[in-house]
């Protein structure tokens, strides 16, 4: 008995969760243009970081589906198999990794909001024969990455997260200078 309330709890927490990054998706499709204006300098850093590697981003890693998706639903499924869109985290985390292989600001932001869109509409492909569910998630994971993938975020999950971190220059999420 305690196993079931306790397995409803974690759905119920999931299910607000999705909620939250849901709405947060709406905000950042309606706000895109501004989003990337107010990105623009951390999107300058990270250009910055990745000219001084060379262009050369570190070995490709994957946490599958970032910020503990993939883990949430391996613990929620009775298979324990991860989120049967696992696969377009991966593919969207190898364009992350390497910033899209963008050489300039304007077009790493575009490169993202491609990537991004992508990870969205694979998501509801994948889970298409539950149209509210593909919905909700697909905006979910919209939502969480515009929001939380930023480039020099400090975040393991970051735009350009094969390159070393710019978060450490005294700079916030936004590449402005951070207060002392």
């Amino acid at each position: 008995m305690r196993l079931r309330a306790e397995r409803v709890r974690r759905v119920k927490a999931a299910v607000l969760v999705a909620g939250i990054c849901g709405f947060l998706a709406d905000v950042a499709w309606a706000q895109d243009s501004w989003l990337g204006q107010l990105e623009a300098p951390a999107y300058q850093l990270l250009d910055d970081v990745m000219a001084a590697q060379g262009y050369e981003p570190s070995p490709f890693t994957t946490d599958g589906c970032s910020g503990g998706l993939s883990q949430l639903w391996r613990q929620l499924s009775r298979s324990g198999n991860g989120p049967p869109f696992e696969h377009c985290c991966i593919r969207h985390d190898r364009s992350y990794h390497a910033a899209g292989q963008a050489r300039d600001t304007v077009q790493s932001y575009q490169v993202r909001l491609d990537a991004d869109q992508s990870l969205r509409r694979c998501v509801e492909t994948q889970l298409q024969d539950n149209p509210l569910l593909a919905r909700t998630v697909s905006k979910a994971v919209y939502g969480a990455v515009r929001f939380a993938g930023g480039p020099c975020s400090g975040l393991s999950w970051r735009w350009g997260y094969g390159y070393p971190t710019c978060a450490g220059q005294n700079r916030d999420s936004f590449g402005r200078d951070a207060p002392d």
